[in-house]
């Protein structure tokens, strides 16, 4: 091979290699915002009152929810 072939053999692993850390990097970023496995979201247009307090896992805040007749019907969010 000569030099001007190595040189577009080396231009081309680093383009590949900053694609695919760009790529890594963008779906680590997006990650976070996914919930875990099985865990249950709420739904974008979910009143204020019908959404868990920060810290609070969904599953618990449900079960607070079905425990009172005036919050039942924000159960349906979460369906």
């Amino acid at each position: 091979m000569n030099k001007q072939n190595l040189i577009y053999i080396g231009i081309a692993v680093l383009a590949l290699v900053l694609i695919v850390g760009a790529v890594v990097t963008l779906n680590a970023g997006s990650s976070g915002n996914q919930p875990a496995t099985g865990q249950v979201t709420y739904k974008s247009n979910t009143p204020q009152e019908c959404r868990p307090p920060a810290g609070q896992d969904v599953q618990s805040w449900k079960e607070h929810l079905g425990h009172h007749d005036n919050t039942k019907y924000c159960l349906e969010y979460y369906k």
